[in-house]
């Protein structure tokens, strides 16, 4: 799809592409200002939006916690 002469990618496009579900790409948006537009009730992406939707791992975006060693 092109929006304004760019190419954008659908919420459904992101997850196929990125293997990541529907719900966490719209979580990651609405966690993450500047990545996606919200149109209504649809998501829209740009190329620049789908390399950093890649980029990121499973698991959130939150650091775990180091667990401590177990002594024998």
């Amino acid at each position: 799809m092109y929006f304004r002469n760019m190419k954008t990618y659908t919420t459904h496009e992101v997850a196929k592409i990125t293997g990541k579900t529907l719900q966490a790409i719209s979580r990651y948006a609405q966690a993450h200002p500047g990545v996606g537009k919200k149109y209504g009730r649809d998501w829209i992406f740009s190329e620049r939006d789908l390399a950093q939707l890649t980029a990121v791992k499973r698991g959130g975006s939150k650091p775990r916690k180091p667990q401590p060693e177990a002594t024998p």
